[in-house]
């Protein structure tokens, strides 16, 4: 499965980044990670790495099976999910 960055959207202190999952021969799946901005700065993480963190959330989601991935198409990040950076 490959993992294509579509964007971000703001809304107030929060981001989220969408992509889409395609894989051969089925439709393509939206996945939005909801970002508080406060946890970028808190890990020392800058916004422009923003889109490689959420990637990096939904391959090792991706790896781990269908269901993990199902469970994080609408997901919001929490401070465990910086824990891979540090």
């Amino acid at each position: 499965m490959q993992f294509l960055y579509n964007g971000f959207t703001q809304d107030g202190n929060n981001r989220s980044y969408s992509f889409q999952a395609v894989e051969e021969r089925q439709p393509a799946i939206s996945y939005t990670i909801l970002v508080d901005l406060s946890l970028f700065a808190r890990h020392h993480v800058t916004l422009q790495n923003g889109p490689m963190f959420c990637l990096h959330l939904l391959q090792t989601a991706s790896n781990c099976g269908a269901g993990i991935t199902d469970q994080i198409r609408n997901y919001c990040a929490v401070d465990a999910d910086f824990a891979s950076l540090l």
